[in-house]
């Protein structure tokens, strides 16, 4: 009893008929489930614009970049497609269930994460190799001396190397 008197407060088409101990639905045409299901899809779709402006707007506060944070978010969807195909022409499911559809959540949470990673360790990076001081410029790669092609160098290899286990680690989780 408690089961129906649940189900007829969240589905209001369906009603319960207690002689027969089964439900029946009224009043409802495949256009009025249509469009029920239609608002359903875009309450959903405005729930994941409001998550990626969240998580971008985040990005943007703790990375203080506008350029970081925007190229974050478009790593993060890039990787949608490929998740996608990956799913539909390796494992060929029958349908994508609704798991399919929280992992885009995960997808955004980790794809965040990554991009926190490699930034702090960039940050960190800074008293590892201390800026060396600014000699004239050179003209090799874009205006930089040797000097300072090498120092950008190694901070990039220290960030890489320094950030890359925790990024498999949190991109493996994703992908179990």
């Amino acid at each position: 009893k408690k089961i129906e008197d649940f189900v007829a407060d969240q589905v209001p088409y369906l009603e319960s008929d207690a002689a027969n101990d089964q439900f029946e639905l009224r009043f409802i045409s495949p256009v009025t489930l249509k469009m029920h299901f239609d608002g359903l899809v875009v309450n959903d779709a405005l729930l994941v614009l409001a998550s990626l402006a969240m998580v971008w707007a985040y990005m943007w506060f703790h990375t203080k970049s506008l350029f970081l944070a925007s190229f974050g978010i478009g790593h993060i969807l890039l990787s949608f497609p490929f998740a996608y195909f990956f799913l539909q022409l390796i494992l060929y499911p029958k349908a994508m269930g609704f798991l399919n559809f929280m992992s885009l959540f995960i997808i955004l949470g980790i794809g965040a994460d990554d991009v926190f990673i490699l930034v702090d360790a960039w940050k960190q990076s800074e008293e590892e190799f201390p800026m060396p001081p600014l000699p004239t410029r050179g003209v090799a790669c874009g205006g930089m001396s040797g000097e300072e092609f090498r120092w950008l160098h190694n901070r990039l290899v220290w960030s890489y190397t320094r950030a890359s286990w925790a990024m498999l680690v949190t991109s493996f989780t994703t992908s179990a």
